[in-house]
């Protein structure tokens, strides 16, 4: 069995931290409780201006596997890409700061790649209300296999599936060896992760939920900035424009995805009363529509909302829907 393979390596979790005092002890506590002990936890205090930092620091007291770096604010992705360039781990992990982490998460993970000869592995997830701990949404894979590259990033891009998300997911560091997290904008997970996938080859698919997601009202992704949601596009287009280029075999999978983030930005910007932005995107939907007619990638009330948006009428239903279905 190669070194890379090896059952005793060292694992790095790097942990994103940005005034998130009121979660982070839950996040971090749940890191340092792994089953599997060989970790290296970077906390990467992305200039938290709430005491943040300040207790990543006490926990370098409690436990010598924690690592701290201080940095000014740049970000998500800047974060993500110092925790990556100080990381001497041989294999990598992402968890946020706001997020907590089954016990066994790093071991079966690790486990997964290892009895499986592989470079990525993932797991499902759950969803949770902040203030409710309410459960919103649960990932359970259907069984553990393993994947070809190209039928994970298919996963991916199902509404059922593992998602392009960086933290449900445990890699080999030389995945990384050419690639960062773009910085300067949102969404910074679709633009990244299949491209990691792609340079896996092979996937394992674990069949347990083991990341526990918060959803904050004021996270990025609950943000109140209607135009965070044009980096949204950005990266979805970004795939389509991968596929198309270097996977054609893909490309009915990425058109479809993108055709569906436009859909849901078109929602958001209906809800939001902005007619120009929701024209701009509804032009972008129309100008794919001819791709995704014949698409088995596509619901069919996907089909027929796209085949409906072209009429002003569409956008005073919607709105007076939205209106009926968010009162009080």
């Amino acid at each position: 069995m190669s070194d890379e393979f090896s059952t005793d390596v060292k694992v790095s979790v790097v942990v994103p931290v940005y005034n998130v005092k009121s979660y982070l002890q839950q996040c971090v506590d749940s890191v340092l409780s792994q089953t599997y002990y060989n970790l290296e936890i970077i906390l990467v205090d992305d200039g938290s201006s709430d005491g943040s930092g300040e207790i990543c620091d006490q926990y370098t007291e409690i436990d010598s596997r924690v690592k701290v770096l201080h940095k000014e604010n740049g970000g998500l992705s800047s974060a993500r890409n110092a925790g990556l360039s100080e990381s001497t781990g041989e294999w990598i992990s992402f968890v946020d700061s706001d997020d907590y982490i089954d016990e066994k998460m790093i071991q079966l993970l690790l486990e997964g790649c290892i009895n499986n000869q592989v470079l990525l592995a993932a797991t499902g997830f759950r969803t949770f209300e902040d203030t409710t701990n309410k459960t919103l949404l649960t990932y359970l894979p259907d069984k553990e296999e393993i994947l070809s590259s190209n039928k994970f990033i298919e996963l991916m891009t199902a509404h059922k599936g593992p998602k392009f998300f960086a933290w449900n997911k445990l890699y080999h560091k030389s995945l990384w060896n050419h690639y960062c997290f773009p910085e300067g904008r949102k969404w910074e997970d679709i633009a990244i992760i299949y491209k990691i996938a792609d340079e896996s080859k092979k996937v394992v698919m674990m069949r347990d939920v083991l990341y526990h997601y918060r959803q904050r009202k004021n996270s990025i992704t609950q943000a109140s900035s209607l135009y965070i949601y044009t980096d949204y596009e950005k990266s979805a287009k970004e795939f389509l424009d991968w596929s198309l280029s270097t996977h054609p075999e893909l490309k009915d999978i990425a058109s479809s995805f993108y055709c569906r983030s436009l859909l849901d930005i078109m929602y958001k910007a209906t809800s939001y009363s902005n007619k120009k932005f929701y024209n701009l995107i509804c032009d972008k939907l129309i100008n794919c529509k001819k791709n995704i007619t014949t698409s088995k990638y596509l619901p069919i009330k996907d089909k027929i909302k796209i085949s409906l948006i072209c009429h002003d009428l569409f956008y005073t239903l919607y709105r007076i829907y939205f209106k009926l279905t968010n009162r009080g």
